[in-house]
Order: C-alpha cells, then sequence, then structure tokens
C-alpha cells in the first residue's frame, strides 16, 4: 500500500484552499438566503400566527449562540473540512425536514438545529481564513468574505423571485449540498487545530459599556428584521418576486452602508456615528409605522434605509471594543456573537407579542430598541464629558502641586 505523501504548505496551496472556501461559503449562502425569506412565509402559508413564527426564530439563533460555544471545541477534534462538510449537509437535512413535518415544536426544534448549523459555517469559515490571512492582507481578505456573503444571501433573494414555489425548499437544500463539492473534493489544505481556551461569559464585562449595549440592541433589531422582513412584504400583498426585492433591497443597504460609516467612524470618532446610525434606524422606523407603502418600490426605500442603518450597527459597536478592550480578539468575537444572538433571540418573540396590536410591530419594536441605544449613548456621552471637564478642573491644581519647590527642611528646635 502506498503511503500518503504529507502535503507541504505553500502560498499557492493556501490561496487554493481560501479560494474554494469562499466559493463553497457562496454557495452555501446563497441557499441559506433564500430560506430567510422562503421559512417566514411557508410558516405564514401554514397558518401559524406571528407569535408562533417568532419563536422559530428565536429558537433559530438559540441555537446559533449554542453553536458559537460549542462549536470551536469540535474544530479542535474533528478538523474544519471535516466539520464544514458535516454541517453543511445537516443544514440541507434539516430544511427538507422543515418542508415535510408542519408542527410547531418540531419546527422549533429543526431551527435549533439550524441555528446551531450556521453558527459552525459562520465559525468554520472566519477562523480559517484568520488562520491563514497575513497581517498586511488580513483586512482585504475579511472585507472580500463579507461581500461573498452579501452577495450570496441577496442572490438568494433571486432565487426566491426566480424558482416555483414548489422547488424552493428543493432549490436552497440543493445549493447547499452543492457547496460541499469545492471543499470536499478539491481542497487539500486546512488550517491546524485550535488550541482551546477556557471561556468565561463574566468576561463580557471587559467590553465598553456602549460596544455591550449596541451589540445586544443591534441583535434585537436585525433578529426581528430577517424573521419579520418577509411577512410585512407580504401583507402588503406583494408576489413572490417582489418580495424578494424587497428583501434584497434591505440586504443591499446594509452593504452599502458598512464602508462610508467606518470611514466616518475613523474620522470623527465611534461614539459619535453609532449614535448618529442609531438615530437614523429610530427615524427610519418611525417613517415605517406612519407611512404605508403604496407599491414595491416605496417599501423597497424603506427596507434599503431600515437594512443600512441597523446592519451596520454591529460592527461599528464591533470596531469599537476591538479599540478600547483588553480582551483577546478571539474573546472580543466570541462575546459579541453571544451579545447579538441574545438580542436576536429577544428581537423576533418581542416583534410576534406586539403584532397582537399592530401590523407595524417590526417598527414599533426597532424603535424601541433604538432610542433605549440613543438613550444609553446620550448618557455615555455625558458621563464622558463630565468626567473629562473634572480633570480639566483639576489639572492646574495638580501642575501646580507638582511644580512647586519643595519647602525648606527645618530643625525641630
Amino acid at each position: 500500500m502506498r503511503a500518503i505523501k504529507p502535503i507541504h504548505r505553500t502560498s499557492a496551496i493556501v490561496a487554493k484552499s481560501i479560494k474554494l472556501l469562499l466559493v463553497s461559503i457562496g454557495i452555501l449562502l446563497t441557499g441559506h438566503g433564500l430560506q430567510l425569506t422562503l421559512l417566514p412565509v411557508h410558516a405564514r402559508a401554514i397558518g401559524w400566527t406571528d407569535t408562533e413564527i417568532g419563536l422559530t426564530a428565536a429558537a433559530y439563533f438559540f441555537g446559533f449562540v449554542l453553536g458559537c460555544l460549542s462549536v470551536p471545541e469540535l474544530l479542535s477534534r474533528a478538523g474544519h473540512i471535516r466539520v464544514f462538510l458535516t454541517v453543511a449537509g445537516l443544514t440541507a437535512a434539516s430544511l427538507l425536514m422543515l418542508e415535510a413535518i408542519q408542527l410547531l415544536p418540531v419546527w422549533i426544534l429543526l431551527r435549533l438545529a439550524n441555528g446551531w448549523c450556521l453558527a459552525a459555517i459562520y465559525t468554520t469559515a472566519e477562523s480559517w481564513l484568520n488562520e491563514h490571512a497575513l497581517d498586511h492582507q488580513r483586512a482585504r481578505l475579511i472585507a472580500v468574505y463579507v461581500m461573498v456573503t452579501l452577495i450570496a444571501i441577496a442572490g438568494g433573494q433571486v432565487l426566491y423571485g426566480l424558482l416555483p414555489v414548489n422547488m424552493l425548499f428543493t432549490g436552497a437544500a440543493v445549493m447547499m449540498m452543492l457547496a460541499l463539492v469545492p471543499v470536499g473534493l478539491f481542497c487539500g489544505d486546512q488550517p491546524m487545530a485550535l488550541k482551546q481556551k477556557k471561556f468565561r461569559t463574566a468576561s463580557v464585562y471587559g467590553l465598553p459599556p456602549i460596544a455591550r449595549a449596541g451589540s445586544f440592541l443591534s441583535g434585537v433589531v436585525t433578529g426581528s428584521l430577517w424573521t419579520m422582513a418577509p411577512l410585512i412584504a407580504e401583507k402588503n400583498s406583494l408576489e413572490a418576486s417582489s418580495v424578494s426585492s424587497v428583501m434584497m433591497a434591505m440586504v443591499i443597504g446594509g452593504g452599502v452602508f458598512q464602508l462610508p460609516l467606518g470611514y466616518l467612524a475613523d474620522l470623527i470618532g465611534r461614539v459619535r456615528v453609532i449614535t448618529a446610525a442609531s438615530l437614523a434606524c429610530t427615524l427610519v422606523a418611525v417613517m415605517g409605522i406612519l407611512v404605508v407603502p403604496q407599491n414595491t418600490g416605496h417599501l423597497a426605500i424603506i427596507m434599503f434605509l431600515f437594512g443600512g442603518t441597523s446592519l451596520s450597527l454591529y460592527a461599528l459597536c464591533a470596531a469599537e471594543a476591538n479599540a478600547k478592550s483588553h480582551l483577546s480578539r478571539v474573546e472580543i468575537a466570541t462575546l459579541f456573537l453571544l451579545l447579538n444572538g441574545a438580542g436576536s433571540i429577544v428581537g423576533p418573540v418581542m416583534t410576534g407579542i406586539v403584532s397582537n396590536w399592530t401590523e407595524a410591530a417590526l417598527y414599533v419594536v426597532a424603535a424601541l430598541a433604538m432610542s433605549m441605544l440613543l438613550v444609553y449613548t446620550a448618557f455615555e456621552g455625558a458621563r464622558t464629558f463630565i468626567e473629562k471637564l473634572k480633570s480639566r478642573a483639576t489639572w492646574p491644581i495638580r501642575a501646580q502641586w507638582d511644580t512647586a519647590p519643595a519647602p525648606e527642611a527645618r530643625a525641630p528646635w
């Protein structure tokens, strides 16, 4: 039997593995983008209420949080390629079971499993990229990765409008299964096993207060947005192609706003931009409450602005945390996923409950969450300003004390 030769890691092999990973991620997230719109609309067609749909979405995000905690250990034991192939297959299987079984408890369990699988996919991909990326090219590589994810999810919205209704679940599952091919057959390199470090949730207090609040409250909004936005489009009696256009406008808004807001944050300060983005998101939510869209274009504009202002907050708060926290990058990333996931659990449930009183529940919850973030940023800004004033007021006294000549020594007699 011929021995298997070890693979020597060269820059060409590493570059090839990264390209294959990005191709697989793009194919898989196209199917995921399709299911993001498909599942809430299908649940409504079954006859479930917004509260029940919100519970299934909360189960998804709860599974996502569990995945953030458990997947790193799985990667250390099984390796990146095996984990990616396994969870991609499980994601497709869970999606097909969601179509076949129309019982709420089963949906909650399957959505939880689906969330765990997506957390595993994101964790595997991001740790793979960060392991292979060099410091001078890390930002560019992550930017390419984010672009691939957004383009893929937007592509899923296009598929939702193109495929026949009876082929939507199958189409999403097929895309997820096709994602196995590039990594499974042609990828010859993967990162070394991860070194495990004991994780403590109490480390969350090592994050800046605004970053903590922003991560959680942005999760409340975006969790509701991903779940309830397709239902808003459906309530306005839009066809499948129009629903996908509205969802794609939301995703494109999130992509378009990322770079300008990040650049502005570097110029004038992250806290100011976080405050401005949360204020803009609040105003868009109020507009959604007061204005009834007359056609697809009006609703697409609202969702473009809504997605742009809300989906940008996570990155801004993460930048604030990485700049001011003493925690490691791994701890910051894990804590942010946990806080954002916790908010994403609360958001859909709140939106489902509020929908019993108003059809604008998504906008109401978003306005409340962003108003809370505005109050918090104003309070923190005022506290910081007062501390600066105090330090400036005591500075002349301290300076005079530090520069005053020492008194002459006198004999005790």
